[in-house]
């Protein structure tokens, strides 16, 4: 008799345990390809807010393009990002600081 509920305190052990880990080990984070249009302009709202309470001010469109970029960036190389004219080489880091 005791045998039979060891079998079963065992798969309960392993599943329970097989859960936990699921739990930990899951990532919930929210990825770029899941947020709408609609809450990209709130996003754009937000960071150029968020820069000009900084004193860094930065204009909604430039804000919408940086991320754009970045979403073009994430796609990989399939969707190779078209770069303005005149703005230097693709990967320079001119206006970054350096």
């Amino acid at each position: 008799m005791i045998a039979g509920f060891d079998w079963w305190l065992l798969l309960v052990g392993i599943v329970a345990g097989a859960g936990l880990s699921w739990l930990v080990l899951a990532d919930f984070r929210r990825r770029d390809e899941e947020i709408a249009e609609d809450e990209q302009a709130l996003e754009v709202d937000w960071i150029a807010g968020a820069l000009t309470t900084a004193g860094r001010p930065l204009d909604e469109a430039s804000v919408a393009e940086v991320l754009r970029l970045h979403r073009a960036w994430l796609a990989g190389p399939a969707s190779e990002p078209e770069w303005p004219a005149g703005d230097g080489e693709p990967g320079s880091r001119s206006g970054l600081g350096d």
